[in-house]
């Protein structure tokens, strides 16, 4: 079953047309040092792993809602607050192509590689709760996977001084 994800106000256009959170077939989280290299991705065939960058795959995590969500749980920070970074989920690539890259903040990306593990079983719990998780009908232990994953990947990218971006192909 196809569950859309809320209409956000905040989401942009080329985020919301006909976002459901699994009609997005594939969706890379990788480390790449700056903009312009992240954004050498977009004409990989395969993606980011298969040109060498540290990647991680995650079905149904985009980076809009559901980071922005995980981001606000994390930082005490409103919603809005996080979606007013410049760097949340902003295009680096043509954002109208079958795939495009956007960045994650790097607040997130702190905040994530700081995170003791001991804390990733509540935080998913938390994460879990969040309206396009819950709805989706999301399990809490695949979700402490998930977050153990992409906390292991924001350490590499605060140990190479690298940022966090996403590769999103429709």
């Amino acid at each position: 079953m196809i569950i859309p994800v809320r209409p956000d106000p905040h989401v942009p256009r080329y985020l919301a047309l006909g976002a459901t959170i699994r009609a997005v077939p594939l969706i890379d989280y990788f480390i790449a040092v700056d903009d312009p290299t992240a954004a050498t991705t977009i004409d990989v065939a395969g993606g980011p792993g298969v040109a060498g960058f540290e990647t991680l795959l995650l079905k149904g995590i985009d980076p809009y809602i559901t980071l922005g969500r995980l981001e606000s749980i994390l930082t005490s920070h409103s919603y809005d607050e996080i979606t007013d970074d410049p760097r949340h989920c902003r295009p680096i690539t043509d954002p109208e192509g079958d795939a495009f890259v956007v960045t994650v903040t790097d607040t997130l990306r702190d905040t994530l590689a700081a995170v003791g593990d001991d804390r990733l079983a509540d935080l998913a719990r938390r994460w879990a709760q969040t309206d396009e998780l819950r709805l989706d009908g999301v399990d809490v232990s695949d979700l402490a996977e998930t977050l153990t994953l992409l906390t292991a990947l924001a350490r590499r990218a605060v140990e190479t001084d690298g940022h966090l971006y996403c590769r999103w192909a429709l």
